[in-house]
Formats: structure tokens, sequence, C-alpha cells
């Protein structure tokens, strides 16, 4: 039994005044029967018709349910409510338009703790529509969609029925057809319907409640025993109330009066009269919990997803997109200038170890890094077998002038000076075999010239390199063979043992007279630079042509004992603070051994102290900037504060430490993509002539480095909020169904899975094109750029390292994308768990 207590409902409106839609009614339903509530538009029906459902809020009174006081549930006892004990039947079937119609009522059987589904070919044959299970509704005509809403109803197995304009849709005998089955289902259970036909309250309510401005007019019990039958007795012919006779009973009528039979004729009244009000019954009746079938579940998410299909596919691609070009960005962030690629002109592998920005015109020596034997075991794990062959920071410079080029220098082109090399780039160890398949001919390698008294810190150069040291310096080289021997070329003294013939005049004679390059015009050197085989001839000097070569594994340390310098630069000398400085030392054979001379200036610089016999001794110690290891470790006695001298023991030392290997060449090139790869992950980059456009558009990237990151941030925004956005009209767009859902008592923690699951195998669909797409856009993004850089800068670059992009969108898929599709669950559903389904259902479908 229902029992309803001084009921007000107030809409409240901020442009308009408060709204009372039912004012301060009260009255009882019984346990069985069917009961019209009937009223004009706005009379406040079909409000009363919700918040008995618990569609819809009470501003104040009272409804209880069976004990069950439904203006104190919580909404987690509404979805109880609305599940176990009620089922509705809407004007409109609101019916799942994607799910057949055993679906549909399968679902609210499901919401209902009844999973019985063998019932629903029996309920379907009680509402007539056997056969029809697996039809959808828009197969159906308006009745039997109804019909279908009914059978839902049903299913539940509710203790009341709530109907609202169950018959406004439907013609009349579909209508009488409906009418006719709710009446046999209230000889079992409390039916309930809105409705605004009087003639069918007369006909077939039980109990009619009629509103007007939100209050009760009128409420009437049907009388015990009530006929409304059509008869003939004693004379007297008793008329239906508002019941059309039928053929059979006019004919009745007519022989009446022919036979003057009738003396009276009697209308029968509606059969009501006013309700008393009846004591309530105490009838507590417990709300069952539910949940949702995995299955049912399933096919929830299913026809969720094929309802924006579309919808889906776009958000997709455009996140795939937006991806991409997050990933764009990602590769200037990422980019390296160590990345370079394998040139057309590489024989070899050639890696050089140590910082890649540039200083002026150079990298210069202290940006030279050692290389360890850990690096060597590294390139032997890929499955490297061939030879390593290291190159150290000693060689020549036939120029004589005061900048140190070196191994790393940014700009190979400022090297040459009217085809001759300025600045050697170090000495490789190698053995005769190496040179021989270079520059050997038939299995020999050929000497111009060789010294009478070889040394084994003495070093072997080409003929380029003797042409070189001759060109530059033609006074003190006036034969060919005057190379040869001890000499001091830029700061330091060599030992020159012998030069091999390369026969690098006749490869190159084109180019041999191409004179100053100062006196170019811009477009000479276009076309000078754009000649592949200049672009060779600076590959073959910077790596093979322009550098020195020794067959001695012993090179450093016999070059240290030799004492050929009398001065060494130390680099990265520690200092009392743990921070590094450079200092040059000269040899003085009169200290005695680990005894060193500081100028003024060093012994501040170390000590912060202007006292100088403070410190008579301290541990030199030399420092490796890469792994932060130390390389040399001394206790020194200070002699005397005058100019930076060290003894003959420590230059020894300290001579060997400080000729190292920085760099390394590897002669077989079939593994080169993992050996540049490793050699990367170790600090190492690709030696040749495209260095200097890879450190120009290291540069460039970096420069832009700001800008870059603000465009990715703004695209990640974009990227989380594009989804959240698409999470939002997801579930917006399916109002409608979530309100029918909730109608039928379905709990907003399975309406949360479904989306959830939705959501989520939208995210994958994402992540899955995402993951198979976006590297292949990247990758012909890569290749345009590279394939630019080259018809520009004519540079050889793997821009984009494919590895790191996969890391990045592994990263950014679980990262971004999870995080944008909670957030795109979670905003919607905040918002809908405040919202009564009513206020859903109104919405259009």
């Amino acid at each position: 039994m229902i029992e309803v207590k001084n009921l007000t409902k107030v809409y409240n409106s901020k442009h308009t005044k408060p709204c009372v839609a039912l004012d301060d009614i009260s009255f009882t339903l019984p346990n069985h029967g069917l009961v019209f509530i009937l009223g004009k538009s706005g009379s406040g029906k079909s409000t009363l018709l919700n918040l008995l459902g618990g569609l819809d809020n009470i501003t104040s009174g009272e409804i209880i349910a069976d004990g069950n006081k439904i203006h104190e549930l919580t909404e987690k006892e509404f979805d109880k409510y609305r599940s176990s004990y009620l089922g509705f039947i809407f004007q409109d079937y609101h019916l799942f338009d994607r799910l057949n119609v055993n679906k549909n009522i399968e679902i609210g059987m499901d919401i209902a703790d009844k999973k019985d589904k063998y019932r629903i070919p029996l309920i379907l044959e009680k509402v007539g529509l056997e056969g029809k299970g697996k039809k959808y509704p828009d197969q159906l005509s308006g009745g039997e969609r109804q019909r279908v809403a009914v059978a839902r109803a049903l299913a539940k197995n509710p203790n009341l029925i709530l109907a609202d304009e169950p018959t406004g849709n439907l013609d009349v005998n579909t209508s009488t057809q409906i009418l006719n089955l709710l009446k046999e289902i209230s000889s079992e259970k409390l039916v309930v319907i809105v409705s605004h036909n009087i003639s069918d309250a007369d006909k077939y309510a039980d109990q009619i409640i009629e509103l007007q401005e939100g209050k009760i007019i009128r409420n009437d019990v049907r009388v015990p025993s009530y006929n409304n039958s059509f008869s003939i007795e004693k004379k007297t012919v008793y008329l239906p109330h508002t019941t059309n006779l039928t053929d059979e009973e006019v004919a009745l009528l007519t022989d009446a009066f022919k036979n003057n039979n009738v003396k009276n004729i009697v209308q029968k009244d509606n059969g009501f009269q006013k309700n008393k009000v009846q004591p309530f019954e105490e009838n507590t009746i417990t709300l069952q919990n539910s949940s949702i079938t995995f299955k049912n579940l399933q096919k929830l998410v299913s026809m969720f997803l094929k309802k924006r299909k579309s919808t889906r596919i776009i958000t997709i691609l455009m996140s795939t997109l937006l991806f991409a070009l997050i990933f764009m960005l990602q590769t200037f962030l990422i980019y390296d200038s160590r990345l370079n690629d394998i040139t057309p002109y590489d024989d070899n592998i050639v890696l050089s170890k140590g910082d890649v920005a540039a200083e002026g015109d150079a990298i210069y020596h202290a940006a030279l890094h050692r290389v360890t034997d850990e690096d060597i075991e590294a390139f032997k794990h890929t499955g490297y077998d061939s030879n390593i062959y290291k190159i150290y920071s000693y060689a020549p410079n036939p120029s004589n002038s005061s900048s140190f080029y070196q191994y790393m220098t940014n700009d190979f082109y400022r090297n040459i000076d009217e085809f001759f090399i300025k600045s050697c780039a170090g000495t490789l160890i190698c053995d005769e075999s190496y040179l021989i398949n270079r520059y050997g001919k038939d299995g020999k390698l050929t000497y111009l010239y060789q010294d009478q008294n070889p040394k084994d810190y003495g070093i072997i150069i080409t003929d380029y390199v003797a042409h070189s040291i001759r060109f530059f310096n033609p006074t003190s080289y006036l034969t060919e063979d005057s190379v040869l021997g001890k000499h001091k070329l830029g700061n330091q003294y060599f030992y020159i043992n012998a030069v091999i013939d390369t026969d690098y005049e006749e490869k190159y004679k084109d180019l041999t007279n191409i004179g100053n390059l100062e006196n170019y015009s811009p477009q000479q050197l276009i076309e000078l630079y754009d000649n592949p085989l200049y672009q060779s001839f600076i590959e073959d000097t910077t790596k093979y042509l322009g550098i020195t070569y020794s067959f001695n594994e012993n090179f450093a340390a016999d070059l240290a004992k030799s004492k050929i310098n009398s001065s060494v630069r130390v680099t990265n000398i520690v200092k009392l603070n743990n921070t590094l400085t450079d200092v040059s030392f000269s040899h003085a054979g009169s200290l005695k051994d680990d005894t060193i001379n500081l100028s003024k200036s060093t012994y501040e610089s170390i000590f912060k102290s202007t006292n100088y016999e403070e410190y008579d001794k301290f541990t030199l110690q030399i420092k490796d900037p890469v792994s932060s290891k130390i390389v040399y470790s001394k206790e020194v006695k200070i002699n005397k504060v005058s100019s930076n001298q060290i003894s003959t023991n420590l230059l020894i030392e300290l001579t060997e430490v400080m000729t190292y290997s920085f760099g390394l060449y590897f002669d077989d090139i079939s593994n080169s993509k993992e050996i540049v790869k490793v050699g990367k992950d170790l600090g190492y980059y690709v030696r040749n002539i495209d260095f200097d456009g890879s450190l120009f558009i290291n540069k460039l990237t970096h420069t832009f480095d700001s800008f870059f990151r603000l465009i990715f941030i703004v695209l990640i925004v974009v990227l989380i909020g594009y989804i959240i956005v698409y999470g939002i009209n997801n579930v917006r767009g399916s109002r409608y169904e979530i309100g029918i859902y909730k109608s039928l008592g379905g709990k907003f923690i399975d309406l949360g899975k479904v989306f959830i699951l939705d959501i989520l195998i939208t995210g994958i669909l994402i992540c899955i094109a995402c993951t198979i797409f976006t590297p292949i856009i990247t990758i012909i993004a890569n290749d345009v750029l590279v394939t630019s850089f080259q018809n520009v800068m004519d540079i050889h670059i793997i821009y984009t390292d494919i590895l790191v992009v996969y890391k990045s969108i592994i990263a950014t898929n679980l990262g971004i994308i999870n995080f944008a599709i909670l957030l795109s669950f979670f905003i919607p559903m905040l918002f809908l768990i405040k919202v009564k389904p009513i206020e859903i259902i109104r919405q259009n479908k």
C-alpha cells in the first residue's frame, strides 16, 4: 500500500517565479487495482507520477511505499526502489533502439535481479508479441512498441506499475488492447495510469484521482460490485455509462420498444463514490539489490559504441594526428647532433667521443672525452667482431696557427686552405694491413720517404699531410723528404718516421687548383660545396688523408717517455673546492721527482689563498669530465711559487695521461646502425662531413626549444581537451539511454562500468592507432626533413630515432591518453549523478 502525506513539489527558476506543481496533497493507494490520475496539462499529474517513481525529488511531504519512505531514500536506495519495486511504462515507450525486443526486456529483468530469460517468451505471449523477440523497435508499430514497454515492466514482477499516457500515441483499437491488458494486470498489482481521457478512466479505473493546479479535486473509488453492462429488467432499460451499445444490444432495445416492454430508461452513473479515508496498512517490503550481468554490460557497451561510431572514428583519427604532431615536436626537442648517418663516402665507421657544443670555430682539446675499455666491450656486444682502432689526441698542425681544430671541428670546409689541411685530426693506431687496404698497391704500402732512424713515438704521415706542411711552411721545408725527423708544428713537437703514397693527386686532380676560397663568390662556393667530388675530398681529408698513423700499440707511453715535448697542457685538474681547471706546465729538469712550481695565479686558483707558504703540497687529481672518474692522482710537493713547472717524472706521467684516445675506427660497416646507436648512448657521434650541418640543426632546434616546448604543451592540452570533450559529448549524446536505464532502476555504478568500458575501448583504439600510424607518419615526415636537409645543406642525418619515438608512444599513451580518458569519464558522470532521471528523459531523443 502507498500513502502520500502533504506532498508538495515546487520548481524553482532563476528567471521566473517558483512554480508549484503539487500543493500539499494527501491520499492512499491500494495494493492492487487500476488507478487513473487525471487532469489537464499543467495540473501536476505527470509530476506526481515521477515522484511516485522516484524519478524526481520531493520538495516536502512524504511518500511511503510498503514501509519504504521514498522521500528519505538515498540515490542508491532509489535505484533499488526503481529496480525491484516498480515498473515504468512511458508514453514514448523509451526503448533502447539498438537492442532487440528480447534484450530490452532482459536488461529490465537483469536490473531487477530477475535472471530467468526463459520467462521472456511467456511474457511476450501474454502481451501479444509472440515471435517478435528478435525484432528491433524500429521494426515494430507504435502499439507493438508500447506492448514491449509493458512486457519490460511486467518482466520485473514489480509491486507497482506506473504508466505515463500509455495510449497517448496509439489508435483507438490499439489503445483498447493496451488498457485491457493493464486492467488484467491490475488484478494482481497496483497499476497507476496518468491520463487526460476521462472516458477511459470511467471504463477501466478502480480509483480516480483528479488534479487541478496541483491540488486534488477528486478522489473517487469504484462502487463494489458495480456493473456497467446493458440490461432490460422489468420493463426498465439500463444503459451503460459512456459506453456505446453493440449491434446486438441495439436490436434488443428495438424489439423491446416494438413489444411495449419499455416503461423506464435509466442511465447508469460512472459507478464511483467519494474515497473514504482508509486506514494505512503496514506492509514493509524489502528493496532488493542487483547488478547487471557482464553479458548485458557488453550489450550496453556495444549499443553505445554503435551509436556514435562516426564520432569515435573522427576522434581516433584526430587524436592520432595530434599525436603525430606531438611526436614530431619531440623529435625536435630530443634531436641530438650525434644522430649522423653513414654517408655514401664511408667505408669505415668513425666515432668520436666528446661534447657537441662548438666553441668558436672549433671544439677544443678540453671537449674530447676518453675512450674506455668498457666502451669497446659494449661495441663488441653488438656482435661486431672485426677490428676497432683507436685515434689519439696528438697530431701535427701544418699551418702552425694558434687554432687547434682537432678532431671535432664544426666546420670541416674551413680547415682547408687552397686545397691543403690546416690542422690534422689525430693519430690513428692501426696495423699495416689497414693502410695497405686503404692506400696499398698490389698488396704493398708505398713509402715515398722513410727516416733512417725511426722512433717508437714517431708517426707516419700521408703525402697529402706532407704537402700541406710544405705549403704552409715553404721556407722551412725545401725538399720533399725534409718533413722527416723531429719538427715543431703548431705548439707541439713531432717525429715523422715516414711518408706514404696515397695517390690523392690523381684522385682529386680536378680540385688541386681550387685556389684561395676567400676569393670565391657565394655562388661559386655553393657550386663547389655541392660538387660530390669536393664532398668526397672533404670526407677523405677529415678521416683518412688528414690524419697521422702509428703501428705502435704503446704509442702514448713511448711518446711520454721520449720527452719530445717539454711542456704539457693538463685539463680538468680538480681544485680543492672540487671544481675543474686547466693548467699548462713546462718541464724543469732541476726539479726533484713529484715536485712542481706554481705560478701565483695557479696557486690562488687552487688554494684560494695569497699566503704562498701556507700550502707546500697537494694532491694533483685529473678527472674525466664524462665518467667523473679520477684518471690520475698523485701527491706532489710545491717547490716554490714562480711559474708552472714540473719534474721529469711528472712530465712523463702527465703526457701519457693527456695523450688519450678519443675516437674509434671500425673497418666493418655491415652493422653500422647498431654501432651508431650504441655509440650515441655512450656519448659518441659519427664523424663525417655532415657534422657541421648536424651542429647547425642542433643549434637551430635548440634555439627554438622554448617555442617548441610551448607548442608541445599547447598540443598536449588540446589533445587532452579533445578527448575530454569527446567523453563529455559521448555521455551527453547518450543522455536519453541513461535516463531510460536510470528509470528502470539501473545503478550509476553500472552506468559507470558501461561508459568506462566504452571510453577505454576508444582509448585503446586511439593507442593502437597512434602506435601503428604515428611512427609511419613520423618516418614519412623524417624522410621529408632529411631529403630537405640533403637538398639544401648537403648533409646526411638520421633525424628521428624511432626507438625513442616508440618509448615516447608508450609513455604518452599510458600517461596522457589514460589521464584524458579518466577525466572524460568522471567529469560528465559527476554532473549526471546529481541529475534526476526525469530531467534526463525530458531531453529530446
